[in-house]
């Protein structure tokens, strides 16, 4: 099973503020999951089926958040010390 994919895409303003773009952000999204399928298509076996995260139930999209949370959060402590973070 693969997590739904979370993708941010953000514009640098000359100014120097980070503003998300939300609908460049859905299509990145959209094109992650696009690649994932096409890769696992190649794999001889398998079967894939995208699962919505909103056809989940209450106690699944919960446990799915705190999944996600916990994720970012190694994520960034691991972008904090390999020095890639604050890009």
């Amino acid at each position: 099973m693969i997590l739904p994919a979370v993708v941010h895409v953000e514009a640098l303003s000359a100014g120097g503020v980070h503003e998300e773009q939300e609908e460049w952000s859905r299509q990145a999204e959209r094109n992650v999951i696009t690649a994932i399928e096409e890769q696992l298509k190649a794999k001889s076996g398998l079967q894939i089926e995208y699962l919505s995260p909103d056809l989940l139930p209450q106690e699944t999209k919960a446990n799915l958040a705190e999944t996600q949370a916990l994720f970012d959060a190694v994520n960034i402590s691991i972008l904090l010390h390999t020095g890639l973070w604050p890009f």
